[in-house]
C-alpha cells in the first residue's frame, strides 16, 4: 500500500497487528521497541488506543540497536506478569545515528513468542539495493510488516510511504469498509471480485493520489540500477565525510557511519578526546560501539 508517509505506514501495519494478536480486548497488551524508533511509533500506539505504559521502549545497546537477550528478558516477565506480548517494532536505520537493529535474530525471537514483527524501514530499507545491504533482504523478508519511504532514499517527492505486509488479508480484516459500514441502504460498499484489489479494504483512507505513478515513472525512466548506485554514493559519502573528521583535530565522531547517517561534535583545542566509536560497517550484523552524543551536528 502506497501511503502519505512512515508515519501512516507504521499505524496501519500495527493496527493489523492489534486486530490480529489482541482482537477487541487491549486489557494487558504490550508492545516493544527500543527509545531509538521514531516518535511515530508512539503515536500509532496512541492512535490504536494503546496506553503510553503499554509500549515498552527499551535501552539500545552499545551500537544504539535494539538488544534482543534484554527484549527476551522482558518478555519473559511481562508473560510472568500475566500480561500480553504482541508486537516488536525493529528500526532499520534510525534517526539519530542510522543504526541497524538486528532484524534477523528478532524475527526468530518473535517466532518463538509469537509476536507480529514489524520493520519500520522508513529510511534504511533502500539500503537493500545497494551491495553492501545485499545480506538486509533476507532479514526484511522475516518481517510481518514493513514500512519504506520512497521519499526518502529513493529521492521521490513528498507524500510516497509503503507499508508491506506478509498477509494482505489482514489488513482487510483490519479496514475492509464492510466491516466499519453504518447503514447498509446508503453508500453501500463496493466488494472486491476475484482477485480484484479494492484499496479502500486495505487501509484507513479512501481518497487518495495515485502515490505509485511517481515510482513508477521514476523506475522506468532511470532503471533500478540509477537508484543503487545513488544509495551506494550515499554510503560512500558518508564514509568519507567519517574520514575527513577522523583526521581533523578538532572534531570527534559521535558515531560511525550508519546507511548515510553519522554524528559528530566539535572538540576545542585541549580538550582531551572522546573514545574514538568502532569503525565497523553499517552493516546489519555490525555491532558498533557509538557514545552517546548530547550535542552533535
Amino acid at each position: 500500500m502506497f501511503v502519505s508517509g512512515g508515519s501512516v505506514a507504521n499505524l496501519t501495519a500495527l493496527a493489523a497487528a492489534r486486530d490480529h494478536h489482541l482482537g477487541s480486548d487491549l486489557t494487558g497488551a504490550r508492545l516493544y521497541c527500543s527509545t531509538q524508533a521514531h516518535p511515530s511509533i508512539a503515536r500509532a500506539v496512541h492512535l490504536l488506543g494503546l496506553g503510553r505504559d503499554q509500549l515498552i521502549a527499551l535501552e539500545p545497546d552499545a551500537g544504539q540497536r535494539l538488544d534482543p537477550r534484554g527484549l527476551a528478558a522482558r518478555i519473559d516477565a511481562d508473560l510472568a506478569a500475566g500480561l500480553r506480548p504482541f508486537a516488536v517494532v525493529a528500526t532499520v536505520g534510525t534517526t539519530s545515528t542510522g543504526a541497524v537493529d538486528p532484524v534477523t535474530d528478532l524475527a526468530r525471537l518473535c517466532r518463538r513468542y509469537g509476536l507480529w514483527l514489524h520493520v519500520d524501514g522508513a529510511h534504511g530499507a533502500a539500503f537493500a539495493l545497494s551491495d553492501r545491504g545485499h545480506a538486509l533482504r533476507d532479514a526484511l523478508g522475516r518481517a510481518d510488516s514493513l514500512t519504506f519511504d520512497p521519499h526518502k532514499w529513493l529521492f521521490q517527492p513528498y507524500e510516497t510511504g509503503c507499508v508491506l505486509v506478509r498477509d494482505p488479508e489482514l489488513l482487510r480484516a483490519t479496514f475492509r469498509m464492510s466491516r466499519h459500514h453504518l447503514d447498509t441502504g446508503y453508500l453501500h460498499p463496493a466488494e472486491a471480485r476475484h482477485d480484484e484489489v479494492n484499496l479502500d479494504d486495505l487501509g484507513p483512507q479512501q481518497s487518495r493520489g495515485l502515490r505509485a505513478l511517481k515510482v513508477w515513472l521514476s523506475l522506468k525512466t532511470f532503471g533500478a540500477a540509477a537508484f543503487r548506485r545513488a544509495v551506494d554514493h550515499g554510503l560512500h559519502l558518508s564514509d568519507h565525510a567519517a574520514a575527513r573528521i577522523t583526521a581533523h583535530p578538532d572534531l570527534d565522531l559521535a558515531s560511525s557511519p550508519g546507511l548515510g547517517i553519522l554524528t559528530f561534535r566539535c572538540r576545542p583545542p585541549g580538550v582531551p578526546p572522546t573514545r574514538p566509536p568502532s569503525t565497523a560497517s553499517s552493516s546489519p550484523s555490525a555491532t558498533p560501539s557509538v557514545p552517546r552524543a548530547r550535542h552533535c551536528f
